[in-house]
């Protein structure tokens, strides 16, 4: 209620929405006045079956726990990713063929008149590491999410092999932006800056 009485009083370019801010480098310069960041605790968890609603502040890690706990699978994919959920339904998070909105059954977000309500998937407009937050000003505050029912070792061994995977390719314990780069249709990105003689290339 606090933000979305925030959101309804002051112009949108007085503040800025950062999700968990794994991968940001803030302008100690800037003159945005207020910074929002969701709490991981902020909503209190919801179980009805497989579906299941989360808090946007929620880390990756955490709700990697809480589905393992639970024994629900589907986010294995996304194991190992400094990200919070708010986030990465925002960007629609993908990699290793699955996505966030493969999931995704709803989304409560702040609009930007203050209102807070639910969305549906085809109002969130996902596509390919986009959906409708790039377009406006909502917070996202929590997302609705279909899973499967799981043993939870089996979710935990998919988990830690994808952490592995991760570890083995990328520079995890690194200062990095992460990937900054989108796979053109047909293509990896990758591949193609290999192919033109730019990997590992500094400026």
């Amino acid at each position: 209620d606090e933000v979305s009485d925030y959101v309804r009083s002051v112009p949108a370019d007085d503040f800025y929405i950062l999700g968990r801010g794994s991968n940001s480098l803030i302008n100690p310069d800037s003159i945005v006045p207020t910074v929002i960041r969701m709490a991981a605790d902020a909503v209190v968890p919801e179980i009805n079956g497989t579906r299941v609603r989360l808090g946007a502040g929620m880390p990756m890690n955490r709700l990697q726990d809480f589905a393992l706990k639970q024994g629900l699978s589907g986010l294995e994919f996304a194991a190992g990713v400094p990200a919070s959920l708010g986030g990465m339904v925002a960007m629609n998070f993908g990699c290793w063929g699955r996505s966030m909105s493969d999931f995704v059954t709803g989304i409560q977000v702040v609009d930007d008149r203050g209102e807070i309500r639910w969305l549906t998937v085809d109002a969130a407009q996902f596509s390919y590491r986009t959906s409708v937050f790039h377009q406006k000003k909502w917070m996202v505050v929590a997302a609705e999410l279909e899973l499967t029912t799981s043993d939870s070792e089996t979710v935990r061994t998919a988990m830690l092999a994808n952490i592995h995977t991760r570890i083995e390719k990328q520079p995890l314990r690194d200062k990095t932006f992460g990937s900054i780069f989108k796979n053109p249709p047909g293509h990896y990105a990758a591949q193609l800056l290999e192919s033109a003689g730019l990997k590992g290339r500094q400026w």
